[in-house]
């Protein structure tokens, strides 16, 4: 008996940790004139703000958004401590297998710019080799995690998530997008990986347990041109009040980028 209590403590302990906290069933991503912000905060922002004015060719690397909300915000002893996410993306290995290992140039240092982490699928039958691989966020640690959480990830030359040909042209391109691929079409059409893999974890205050979840995302789960509708609002007496019923919900990113038609994802 006291062997069944310990396993049904410990079986109701983890749903309690896994249900403080829900991820958005979307990712964004948002591009160009999306990711102008209205003001800059400081003079590092003004300064790049001008230089993509005045100079065309220069876009903006896209960036992929998915958020968190965390279920326990009205109570003062809700808040998740030492929060942390951590993502992985799983990507088919684009050298093929008979370029398994990384390609080595005439000094004999390997040339791959992202290593894989583990690889998957039995090579002695012929399936594509199948990489995780460590996809790094802009804001991936959280020491007082309250409310909403959204978390970014730069598409740039350092992203699993496109193909090895676009990260050659940012490059190239000096750490910018390429002008002519700046557009919903292009940017769906040069992502390559088949899921992206988040789990979080975080110490609760009201419980001093550790509190863990996880998602994945699909390749259709994600979204370009748009941006998160804001579940933050402002009550009648000054407080912040969570609209938690929004966070699945999205519109049109700022500005003159327009982002994909949604058609037929509504069918």
């Amino acid at each position: 008996a006291g062997a069944a209590g310990a396993i049904l403590y410990s079986k109701v302990e983890k749903i309690k940790g896994e249900g403080q906290v829900s991820f958005s069933d979307p990712c964004v991503i948002r591009f160009g004139s999306g990711l102008v912000r209205i003001g800059a905060e400081n003079e590092e922002d003004e300064l790049d703000e001008e230089r993509l004015k005045k100079t065309k060719n220069l876009c903006p690397c896209p960036v992929l958004e998915f958020r968190l909300l965390n279920h326990n915000h009205r109570t003062p002893m809700g808040v998740i401590a030492n929060s942390e996410l951590r993502c992985l993306a799983s990507v088919e290995d684009e050298h093929g297998e008979d370029k398994s290992a990384p390609r080595q140039d005439s000094g004999g240092r390997g040339t791959e710019d992202i290593a894989p982490l583990t690889i998957t699928d039995d090579q002695r039958v012929n399936l594509p080799r199948r990489l995780f691989i460590n996809m790094e966020l802009t804001n991936g640690e959280h020491p007082f995690f309250r409310r909403c959480w959204t978390a970014t990830h730069v598409i740039d030359e350092k992203s699993p998530l496109i193909r090895k040909k676009m990260r050659d042209r940012i490059i190239k391109n000096h750490g910018f997008w390429p002008a002519r691929n700046n557009n919903a079409a292009q940017i769906k059409r040069n992502l390559k990986f088949k899921q992206i893999i988040v789990n979080f974890t975080g110490v609760s205050k009201r419980t001093s347990k550790e509190v863990h979840a996880q998602r994945v995302y699909e390749y259709g789960d994600v979204i370009v041109g748009y941006q998160f509708v804001n579940v933050l609002h402002k009550g009648d007496e000054d407080n912040v009040v969570v609209r938690g019923h929004l966070l699945n919900d999205i519109t049109e990113q700022n500005g003159e980028d327009k982002g994909e038609d949604l058609t037929s994802l509504m069918q």
